[in-house]
């Protein structure tokens, strides 16, 4: 049975990400500028732990280095939050355009993070994909979209989960070993813009299944990864935005949702919009792959 897991209303919760060592969930609120903590189980309702950022921060990675700290994605930078002194430190700056800013992110089975822009008002397919290396090597790729979201890799590393939630469009990208995009194969995976349902953000389990969080669909869809339909999860609110699995055995999925756009009127008919959901499930998700970048970049960014 699906229940609330953090009361707190987010604009627009994000980004969930499950730490493994502190057996607790993150979660933003692109909007607010929030992270929250809060840990699993918990006998508290809204969070343990609040950050205010400097920057519009829209996804996260876990520290390999080191279990007190995040690296976060904002519209300014690749960055990381030192969680005890709450000193925000920045290593790659992005140089986005004014009216751009990032989006949904993931680290890939080659320990590289990739993400995401897009406008913050978007007219068209005019943000990009990009992923940052373990030495700061920053690339951009060839694959311009609206609003990317999901960002999901299979576990052989071969095929990435992108959703245009413009277009309210899923993609599979193939590429080789070496993540050569020039080779790559871009192909639909679901097709949901004669529907009212938009792809945003996902995760997988062991199985090779996506779930993936839909805008505005009530819902998170389970997909094979034939595209068939295996399952899905209805929440008592329109705008979910974004799931990841965890918990002690990695069988629980949290759900974040938003409350963005809604009317009065529509917030009183669903009064739990923007509150983070968790529910437990019969099948484990893939392990949390964690970013290690070279301390020798962190440590420079520090001392200047």
């Amino acid at each position: 049975m699906i229940s609330v897991f953090s009361n707190v209303e987010c604009e627009l919760g994000e980004g969930p990400l499950w730490h493994p060592l502190r057996q607790s969930l993150f979660w933003l609120d692109i909007n607010n500028q929030r992270l929250y903590e809060k840990s699993f189980p918990s006998s508290t309702l809204d969070y343990d732990n609040s950050w205010l950022l400097p920057d519009i921060g829209s996804a996260l990675a876990l520290d390999g280095n080191n279990i007190d700290t995040l690296f976060i994605i904002t519209d300014q930078c690749f960055s990381r939050l030192d969680l005890n002194k709450g000193t925000f430190t920045s290593i790659i700056n992005l140089d986005l355009a004014e009216n751009m800013r990032t989006n949904d992110g993931g680290v890939a089975p080659d320990g590289s993070f990739w993400f995401g822009s897009m406008e913050k008002k978007p007219t068209g397919v005019n943000g990009s994909v990009f992923s940052i290396m373990p030495n700061g090597k920053l690339r951009n790729f060839p694959y311009k979209i609206g609003i990317p979201n999901t960002l999901c890799w299979t576990a052989d590393g071969k095929t990435l989960y992108l959703s245009d939630s413009l277009q309210q469009k899923m993609f599979t990208i193939t590429v080789d070993r070496e993540l050569d995009v020039a080779n790559s194969v871009k192909d639909t995976f679901v097709d949901l813009s004669s529907t009212s349902s938009t792809p945003d953000g996902g995760a997988i389990d062991i199985e090779g299944n996506l779930w993936n969080a839909q805008w505005d669909g009530f819902k998170v869809q389970c997909y094979s990864s034939k595209a068939k339909e295996l399952r899905n999860l209805r929440l008592p609110v329109p705008k979910v935005t974004s799931c990841c699995f965890g918990g002690p055995e990695m069988k629980h999925l949290f759900i974040t949702t938003a409350k963005e756009g809604m009317t009065t009127e529509e917030t009183s008919i669903y009064p739990l919009s923007g509150n983070t959901f968790v529910v437990s499930l019969p099948v484990v998700g893939k392990k949390i792959l964690a970013f290690f970048m070279d301390e020798i970049l962190i440590t420079h960014q520090e001392i200047n």
